[in-house]
C-alpha cells in the first residue's frame, strides 16, 4: 500500500475513533431498550447509543468524525498527491462499520423473538446507514478545496456535535465563525452562508420532531398519530420566533462581523 493511502486511511480511522469519544467518555452504557425481555441489570457496553431516543446523537457522532477527517485533510493539503477523500473515507467507514455491527449485536442479544424486534432492528440499521452516509458527505464537503462547499459541512457538524445539550448559542456562534472563515466576497460564499443559516434553522427543528415522535415509545405503536404529532411539532418549532430568531441573529452577526474584519485585515 502506498504511504499516502495508508496515511489517509489512518487519518479517517483516527477521526472515527475521536468522533466516538463524546459517547464513550460517558461510560458507553447502552441506553434502555423498551423491547428487551427481563431485567438486563447493569446496562451493557455499546460503542454507539443505539435507541429510538438517541437518533440525533448517533448521527452526530458520525458527522463529527466526518468533519474532523475533512479538517485534517484541509490541514494536510499539498503534502500528498492524488485524491485524498476515498482513502480517508474508507478508514473512517471501517471503524464506524465495526462500531455499528458491534452495537447491533449488543442490542440484538436482549431482544425477544417477535415481529416488533425485527422492525426495531431494521429501523436501527436504517439509522446507521443514514448516519454513515451523512458522515461521509460531511467529510467530502469539509475536505473540498472551495471554502464555500466546506461551510455546510462544518455547519452541520457544529449543529450535531454531541454534548451540545440545550445550549443553542454556541452552535450558533460556531456557524457564524464558519461563515466568517469562508467570507462573503462571492455569490458562492453568500449562498453557502444562506445554506448554513438554513441548517441552523431546520436541524434543531428536525431534532425536536424526532424527540417528540420517534423518541416517544407510545406513539410508535400508532403510526397515524406519530405522523400527526411530527407535523404539528415541526410546524410549531419552525415558526417559533422565540426559538428561531435568536440563534439566527447570533450566527448572522458573528458571520457578517467576522467577514468584515477579515476583509479589512486583507487590505
Amino acid at each position: 500500500m502506498h504511504r499516502p493511502t495508508l496515511v489517509r486511511g489512518t487519518t479517517g480511522a483516527l477521526a472515527a475513533v475521536v468522533g466516538l469519544l463524546p459517547w464513550l467518555l460517558t461510560g458507553g452504557h447502552l441506553p434502555p431498550q423498551r423491547l428487551w425481555f427481563g431485567d438486563p441489570g447493569s446496562p451493557p457496553f455499546s460503542l454507539l447509543p443505539l435507541s429510538q431516543e438517541h437518533v440525533a446523537d448517533v448521527v452526530g457522532l458520525h458527522v463529527t468524525a466526518g468533519a474532523l477527517a475533512g479538517l485534517s485533510l484541509r490541514l494536510q493539503r499539498g503534502r500528498w498527491p492524488g485524491r485524498p477523500v476515498p482513502a480517508t473515507a474508507a478508514g473512517m467507514l471501517l471503524v464506524q462499520g465495526i462500531a455499528a455491527a458491534s452495537s447491533l449485536v449488543t442490542v440484538r442479544a436482549g431482544l425477544p423473538q417477535r415481529d416488533a424486534s425485527t422492525v426495531y432492528l431494521a429501523a436501527l440499521v436504517a439509522l446507521l446507514l443514514g448516519a454513515l452516509v451523512a458522515g461521509t458527505v460531511v467529510l467530502a464537503l469539509t475536505a473540498a478545496r472551495s471554502r464555500a462547499l466546506a461551510v455546510p459541512g462544518f455547519a452541520l457538524a457544529a449543529l450535531l456535535v454531541p454534548g451540545r445539550g440545550e445550549h443553542w448559542w454556541w452552535p450558533a456562534v460556531l456557524v457564524g465563525v464558519v461563515i466568517a472563515w469562508s467570507g462573503l466576497r462571492s455569490a458562492a460564499q453568500v449562498t453557502a452562508a444562506v445554506v448554513a443559516l438554513a441548517l441552523l434553522w431546520l436541524v434543531p427543528t428536525v431534532e425536536t420532531v424526532l424527540d417528540n415522535s420517534v423518541g416517544n415509545w407510545v406513539l410508535l405503536r400508532f403510526p397515524a398519530d406519530l405522523v400527526g404529532t411530527a407535523v404539528d411539532v415541526f410546524r410549531q418549532r419552525v415558526t417559533s420566533t422565540a426559538l428561531v430568531v435568536p440563534p439566527l441573529a447570533v450566527a448572522a452577526a458573528v458571520g457578517l462581523g467576522g467577514s468584515l474584519v477579515s476583509a479589512r485585515v486583507r487590505r
